[in-house]
């Protein structure tokens, strides 16, 4: 009897509802099709709050069918839809389908992404951004490195570049961290405006002092992050050689690199934010297929901790329950004294927040449409300091805001 009492209170307990079980977002469409067909946004949107609106980068591949002679076309557009008091407006800027990276710049809106040049013989794959100029209607198109385009005479470099990038604003300069594809180093341009141009350097992959080494770095568009901290850079990616996330560290005088010691496996997504004054790095072990994250200890090492895919209880609500299916590409921001976590999991958009004494998770609304999977959300802060994050699924751009 003992045992039917304890089965019956054991099944109460895993069926009880969430906490709170009013939905906590507010959900809204951003962007959905027109008269075209779509077959969905490319890669992951790159978001940015600017003049305290929403600037929301994405390709789209659109697939149409001719009235005349009935044959099927495609062709892909970047598009680019701003969201503010006035409501929401998109509009084409362009010809190519890949965006990653959105950087506010103070007097200026831009995105950096990958583009094929196209030219015969010296076909490449170049680093570029879309930028607007507050006050400007004209967004303009230029080559920051790689191809024949690429400024070899200040540093850059005649090859081709990976989806891996990451722009970031320091004193008051945009600079921006990226995998060479054949090479598979870390490169970094900054602008130098007395000079008016970018200016190279290779950070990591090749060797050198300061605790670089010589190996292949992971080109995946989620396999690099990073964050300012005063005069400070936190930039974090993945040695895909020896499957370990690295850390460089600018001091505000040079650079320092490390590699996390870990036995486990890292390998496609990486994340860095700023917590209780410390990197806090979010990475996916693709062997495990775990969430993890792993931040400073006391004495100069590091801790991880499984965020998620253990199907660990923290709790005695479903809220409260992670996840036993496998976990990937994520992006963390700190809000609310609490760590948030935005991720993929089985094709589904998810959000799990934790003061590393409670842990939250929850799934984001319409991140399954018609089967479709879900891309990795990008997480801001809007204008009224509310915790948002901006995702795609299938032909839909979607925006959450937690309440």
């Amino acid at each position: 009897m003992f045992r039917t009492l304890y089965a019956s209170l054991l099944l109460a307990l895993v069926s009880l509802p969430s906490v709170g079980a009013a939905q906590p977002y507010t959900s809204s469409t951003l962007a959905q099709p027109d008269a075209y067909a779509y077959t969905g946004i490319m890669g992951s949107p790159g978001a940015t709050m600017h003049a305290g609106q929403l600037h929301v980068f994405y390709g789209m591949n659109e697939i149409f069918r001719d009235s005349w002679s009935g044959e099927y076309s495609s062709r892909a557009h970047t598009y680019f839809t701003v969201t503010g008091s006035g409501g929401t407006s998109t509009s084409s800027i362009g010809s190519y389908r890949q965006s990653w990276t959105a950087l506010d710049e103070g007097n200026a809106v831009s995105q950096f992404f990958i583009r094929n040049t196209g030219l015969v013989g010296f076909n490449y794959d170049v680093l570029s951004r879309y930028r607007k100029v507050d006050g400007s209607q004209n967004w303009v198109l230029s080559t920051i490195d790689g191809g024949i385009e690429g400024d070899v005479v200040s540093g850059g470099a005649l090859t081709h570049m990976s989806n891996a990038i990451k722009a970031v604003m320091y004193a008051g300069q945009p600079h921006v961290f990226y995998v060479g594809r054949s090479c598979g180093c870390m490169r970094h341009a900054w602008w130098d405006p007395s000079a008016n141009r970018w200016n190279y350097e290779i950070l990591d992959g090749e060797g050198g002092a300061d605790g670089r080494i010589s190996t292949e770095l992971a080109t995946d568009f989620s396999a690099i992050d990073a964050v300012v901290a005063g005069n400070q850079i936190h930039l974090v990616y993945i040695d895909s050689t020896n499957s370990k996330v690295r850390h460089a560290f600018y001091t505000g005088a040079g650079w320092l690199f490390e590699t996390i010691p870990s036995s486990r496996q890292y390998g496609q997504s990486v994340s860095v934010t700023m917590y209780g004054g410390d990197p806090l790095i979010v990475a996916d072990d693709t062997t495990l297929h775990d969430l993890v994250s792993i931040r400073p200890n006391s004495i100069g090492g590091w801790i991880e901790t499984v965020l998620d895919g253990d199907g660990a209880w923290h709790g005695l609500y479903l809220e409260n329950k992670a996840t036993d299916s496998a976990v990937g590409r994520a992006r963390a921001m700190t809000y609310g004294g609490k760590l948030h976590v935005f991720y993929i999991s089985v094709g589904k958009a998810k959000h799990m927040e934790t003061d590393f004494s409670t842990f939250r998770y929850l799934e984001l609304p319409s991140s399954v449409t018609g089967g479709a999977s879900a891309t990795l959300p990008v997480p801001y802060v809007d204008a009224a300091g509310k915790l948002n994050s901006v995702y795609a699924n299938g032909p839909l751009l979607f925006n959450v805001r937690l309440d």
